[in-house]
C-alpha cells in the first residue's frame, strides 16, 4: 500500500512484455538491467550484480504544461530556482538562490524542500524500500 496516498492505493512493481511477441519489454528499465545482468555473467564480468533505485525529487511551486498540436512544451517554477532572485515575495525576497548545477547535495535555508525529501525517505520502509542515504541535487 502507498502510504503517501490518502486514498488506499496499491503500487505494483512487473516486469514488461511486449502483448504480441510476449518477448520482453527492451525500452523498459527492469529489462534492461536484466540485460545487463546477462551480458557480465556471460562475460565473466561479474557472477551477481547489485542494482539500486535513486529516487529523484523534484518540487516546485508551478508548473505549468502545454500539448497541442503547434504549442508543446512545459515551465516550471519554483522560489528555490536562480531565475528568482529578483522576484517579489510576500514578506521580502532574500535573493539568494543556489546557482544552476551548483546545488548538489544542498543543505538549508537554501534549500526549502528538505524536510519534504526527508519525510518521504524515512517513510519508504512502510512500503519496504530500504533506504541507505539520499542526498539532493539542484
Amino acid at each position: 500500500m502507498d502510504p503517501f496516498l490518502s486514498v488506499p492505493t496499491l503500487t505494483i512493481i512487473c516486469n514488461n512484455f511486449e502483448p504480441v511477441t510476449g518477448e520482453r519489454y527492451n525500452p523498459g528499465p527492469r529489462g534492461i538491467a536484466e540485460k545487463a545482468e546477462n551480458y557480465l555473467r556471460s562475460t565473466g564480468g561479474a557472477g551477481t550484480v547489485f542494482v539500486g533505485p535513486e529516487a529523484e525529487f523534484f518540487v516546485f511551486d508551478d508548473v505549468k504544461y502545454q500539448a497541442d498540436p503547434y504549442n508543446t512544451g512545459f515551465k516550471l517554477d519554483s522560489a528555490e530556482l536562480p531565475i528568482n532572485g529578483d522576484k517579489s515575495y510576500e514578506g521580502g525576497n532574500l535573493g539568494h538562490r543556489i546557482q544552476t548545477k551548483a546545488g548538489y547535495m544542498s543543505t538549508p535555508p537554501g534549500l526549502r524542500s528538505r524536510n519534504t525529501i526527508a519525510w518521504f525517505c524515512t517513510t519508504m520502509p512502510a512500503i519496504n524500500i530500504v533506504t541507505e542515504s539520499y542526498h539532493v541535487v539542484l
